[in-house]
């Protein structure tokens, strides 16, 4: 078991923020140098997956299970619990429907990036929540439950996976909405 010693919360706060900065800076560094855009694709899926599963890891042993850190007073807290349901904890304990719909979902999503001839824009919106499910996917599939943390008191708790699979939905959307805008300003001309 990895324990880090540190002073305060915010030290490891501190850390965090470090290790994401020059991971990400790695991250772009290698997408915009590497020839191809289908590595460009596996790189954006390996890192969004790899950023979740490493703070899911530091938070499950850093933090004891429906313990509660907070960060920012009264806004945003660390909350360790176990989710065993889909999104807000809806069809709880139905594991193995999950990992059914969670691998045909993954399967449709793999053609749709590699095997289509959909606009690039839109695959990176499918990475992006391709991402996020894969990350969610793993926990379910070696735990029997998702890792949830992030927690705002107002909202039901989330995690990374969740994060990257809302901003990958919301880019989509965008991306639809403005499409269907350019392509009714075309026709009027």
């Amino acid at each position: 078991m990895i324990q880090f010693q540190t002073k305060t919360k915010k030290d490891l706060l501190k850390a965090y923020k470090a290790f994401f900065f020059y991971y990400f800076y790695f991250i772009i560094y290698l997408v915009n140098n590497l020839v191809g855009v289908v590595m460009q694709y596996v790189i954006i899926i390996f890192s969004i997956v790899s950023i979740d599963q490493i703070v899911k890891f530091f938070i499950e042993k850093n933090i004891k299970l429906y313990e509660s850190i907070p960060i920012i007073s009264n806004i945003l807290y660390f909350t360790h619990v176990h989710n065993k349901g889909a999104a807000f904890s809806i069809l709880w304990n139905q594991r193995i429907f999950f990992l059914i719909l969670s691998s045909i979902t993954f399967v449709i999503m793999f053609f749709l990036i590699f095997f289509t001839n959909i606009e690039v824009k839109y695959k990176y919106s499918i990475c992006i929540i391709l991402s996020g499910a894969l990350g969610n996917f793993i926990d379910r599939l070696f735990k029997g439950y998702v890792i949830d943390f992030i927690d705002f008191r107002i909202w039901p708790i989330f995690n990374v996976a969740d994060i990257f699979i809302s901003i990958g939905s919301i880019l989509m959307i965008i991306l639809f909405i403005t499409e269907r805008r350019d392509k009714e300003l075309v026709n009027r001309k």
